[in-house]
């Protein structure tokens, strides 16, 4: 896992069986990080690599969360402290 500025803050290892079993973990994992993040605050984007058993990078996923408040429409709650 990467935060926003692509510094790895938590790592773990998980064998696959195959390149889309990995793509799947790599997908889910971001998922569960994202709404354990949204308790917190709303993250811009993670990210996190799947390697193969030497070390070398296979794959990245990102996710990117984007929220608008439309200025006409929708009444904004006050802003929660970060």
């Amino acid at each position: 896992m990467h935060d926003a500025s692509g510094s790895p803050n938590y790592r773990c290892g998980v064998e696959c069986a195959d390149a889309h079993a990995a793509r799947a973990q790599a997908v889910r994992l971001l998922c569960e990080s994202a709404h354990h993040a949204a308790q917190k605050g709303f993250p811009e984007t993670a990210s996190t690599t799947v390697r193969d058993s030497e070390g070398g990078i296979v794959l990245r996923v990102k996710l990117a969360l984007t929220s608008e408040w439309e200025p006409e429409t929708a009444e904004r709650p006050p802003e929660r402290p970060t």
